[in-house]
């Protein structure tokens, strides 16, 4: 992510950002990992399956990397495999933020 902060650093200095992670961020090609779940052992190494490429450690790694500057989780409940969320909401001025967590899809 800190390739994005650099690339954009001049445009973001003065306009308010949300930067949340990518599926490529925790080099997953194309597809969230079905709610942490763990991808079936046996299965092809595609990234088209339901569950993450990456451990469960690596993912919380990047996500508490690039999510930290967020408020603290609405239900910070770990899902499946202890996978950490950050799901939660954002106040600016008089406008609410939702913000996703993708681990989800």
């Amino acid at each position: 992510m800190v390739y994005v902060r650099m690339g954009f650093r001049d445009l973001m200095r003065d306009i308010p950002v949300i930067c949340t992670p990518d599926d490529h961020d925790v080099f997953q090609g194309n597809l969230w990992g079905g709610g942490g779940i763990a991808r079936p052992s046996g299965t092809a190494d595609s990234d088209d399956l339901m569950g993450f490429t990456q451990t469960v450690k690596m993912v919380n790694v990047v996500n508490t990397t690039q999510c930290s500057h967020l408020p603290d989780p609405y239900d910070p409940e770990h899902i499946e495999q202890g996978m950490k969320v950050w799901y939660t909401s954002l106040n600016y001025g008089r406008v609410s933020f939702a913000i996703v967590s993708g681990q989800g899809l």
